[in-house]
């Protein structure tokens, strides 16, 4: 799964990649064809009238275009209320133990700001990779509200809740495929290509460039990457609206867009589709139940104060607090027999820094291993819930 991981840590990133555009007619500056002729003048014994024809300028006088100020870097989503996106990932050739390659991964993306809080959505489906890595795997749907982030992995994994420190959208190891003035690393490398264009509706600036643009992103400096391609950017706000890449790698990798790749071809191309439109992103009713925990009654999970939700299902659930490891064992016995649980003496033990909890409820059985978290400094709880038919 480990070409698999990479794909999704890339594509999920570059769903964020900053968007935006702009659209320009160049101001008609022509002359006109043929100049007002001046009143005849009648004199008398006066020499011959000169002619009143005067000179007709060209007709191809050259349209001054408009001048463009330098880009001194790029924006991103903040210049946008809402949007929605698609992007395509293709990448076919092999790695360095000659295993082939042949990739494509769609995703479509949407952001809305509904009421002060941020809303996030994307889809992300693989058309095209090795069965004996995908294993039947078809996509992911993914949704954030606010801090709240779920994830839909198909039928087999169902419904997953995480934190929203761990979410794709916000993961600091992918900031570098977030913000385009990263993929970009040089700016004066980018050609000013006419005419511009209108993306989803935004006035865009049109530019080509080869892999000089993208010389720290590729990490191409040792020439064995080559790419070109044409990049959109608004003209109000200077963030990208489209962009086509297409790069072929003869050897070593093809940076952070594939650092595995030995040898082939790559093409990434994104859209903005819609932008500051009525977008509404909902999350579906069966994320939440999805995640309920079994034997809770559809009731949330005891949380103490500060805790977080690392992950849940409706089976299983972490969770990460600052209480030492008998406090959270006092919070959690307390909380569980005050919802009708009743602690199994028999099942339950301790060893050091860890302790098991066994509780059961109706047809319901919870099993609490309460152990510290040298990592993080923190107490981890894990949950497991069982409830029979």
């Amino acid at each position: 799964m480990k070409r698999l991981a990479l794909l999704l840590f890339l594509i999920t990133a570059l769903m964020l990649a900053a968007c935006g555009g702009g659209d320009e007619a160049p101001a008609d500056t022509s002359a006109p064809t043929t100049a007002p002729q001046p009143a005849a003048t009648e004199q008398a014994d006066a020499p011959a009238a000169a002619s009143t024809n005067t000179p007709v300028p060209p007709t191809d006088t050259p349209v001054v275009e408009e001048a463009d100020e330098p880009l001194a870097q790029l924006g991103n989503l903040d210049n946008l209320k809402s949007y929605r996106a698609r992007t395509q990932y293709q990448g076919e050739g092999a790695r360095e133990d000659g295993t082939p390659v042949n990739d494509v991964v769609t995703v479509e993306s949407a952001y809305v700001n509904d009421a002060g809080v941020d809303k996030r959505y994307m889809s992300m489906q693989l058309e095209s990779l090795d069965a004996e890595e995908i294993d039947g795997f078809q996509g992911f749907e993914f949704y954030q509200i606010g801090t709240d982030m779920y994830m839909y992995g198909g039928e087999e994994t169902g419904w997953v809740r995480i934190s929203g420190e761990q979410s794709p959208f916000q993961d600091p190891s992918s900031e570098f495929l977030l913000d385009s003035s990263v993929i970009f690393t040089d700016l004066d490398s980018l050609n000013r290509e006419r005419p511009d264009e209108k993306i989803a509706g935004i006035d865009s600036r049109h530019y080509t460039f080869d892999e000089r643009a993208m010389l720290n992103f590729l990490n191409a400096g040792t020439g064995n990457v080559s790419a070109e391609g044409e990049v959109w950017i608004a003209k109000d706000g200077d963030f990208v609206t489209k962009y086509i890449v297409n790069v072929t790698v003869d050897s070593g990798g093809a940076g952070m867009l594939d650092p595995t790749l030995a040898n082939g071809t790559l093409r990434l191309e994104f859209e903005l589709t819609e932008a500051n439109e009525d977008v509404t992103i909902d999350l579906p009713e069966e994320a939440i139940s999805g995640t309920n925990m079994a034997g809770f009654g559809g009731e949330p999970l005891p949380l103490p104060e500060g805790a977080t939700v690392t992950a849940s299902t409706s089976q299983f659930a972490i969770v990460q607090t600052d209480l030492p490891v008998e406090e959270a064992q006092q919070f959690y016995d307390d909380a569980l027999q005050g919802l009708g649980w009743t602690m199994d003496d028999a099942g339950s033990m301790s060893f050091g820094d860890m302790v098991s909890l066994a509780y059961t409820k109706d047809n319901a059985k919870l099993t609490v291993l309460i152990q510290a978290d040298e990592s993080t400094g923190t107490t981890q709880v894990m949950i497991n819930a069982e409830e029979s038919q």
